[in-house]
């Protein structure tokens, strides 16, 4: 009796057959790493975000204690590219300090920044104000925009008699990300300064270094 084997087939893969798992491979490889890219993009943009978010945050609590001991606030100044304001507080009977807020476009050109500077300011005997050295900048947070290129500070002038004390609105965005994936997360803050009584008028009350 006579067993017939069948050859065993040993053909292996045809050159269309390797060109398609390869184009398969390529194709599952390119959507992953596109996945994988975008989603370390969004960790990244939401990170940055939160960093200056919380930045923003530390700036407000430190400038709700500075506003609110303040006796003056000046209507603010500058150009649209670094406006500022300023506020005075008293330290004794012929002695001030006062404090600018001024808006400076960082280092990368598309964020800026909310520093601080602070000067003494003499008040002579005949009513007018010499002013000290001023101290460096001192930047408060980073990674903030100017929301809809509206002013940033803004100090409402009314003669309403239900205001009694001035107001600093501060307005600024946290920013996260660039290009068409940037983001930003809006805040709108007024500050009351408990020690002033009427909005001031006339000339600053804060005499800037060099200005006397």
């Amino acid at each position: 009796m006579t067993t017939a084997r069948r050859a065993s087939d040993d053909r292996g893969m045809t050159l269309i057959e390797l060109l398609v798992g390869m184009g398969v491979m390529v194709t599952f490889m390119a959507i992953f790493t596109t996945a994988v890219v975008s989603m370390f993009s969004s960790s990244n943009k939401i990170q940055a975000l939160e960093n200056g978010a919380t930045q923003l945050n530390t700036a407000f609590d430190r400038l709700d204690r500075q506003v609110r001991y303040a006796t003056v606030i000046d209507q603010p100044i500058g150009p649209s590219t670094s406006p500022s304001v300023a506020f005075r507080t008293v330290d004794g009977p012929t002695s001030t300090t006062c404090t600018q807020l001024e808006i400076r476009t960082d280092s990368s050109g598309t964020a800026q920044q909310l520093v601080e500077r602070t000067w003494p300011l003499t008040v002579n005997g005949n009513g007018s104000s010499t002013p000290g050295d001023p101290s460096p900048w001192h930047q408060l947070a980073a990674g903030i925009t100017l929301v809809d290129q509206n002013p940033p500070f803004t100090v409402p002038t009314t003669s309403s008699s239900d205001v009694k004390v001035q107001q600093l609105q501060v307005r600024l965005a946290a920013v996260g990300g660039g290009g068409r994936s940037r983001t930003s997360s809006f805040t709108d803050v007024t500050f009351s300064a408990l020690n002033s009584s009427t909005p001031a008028s006339g000339a600053p009350a804060c005499v800037e270094p060099g200005e006397s």
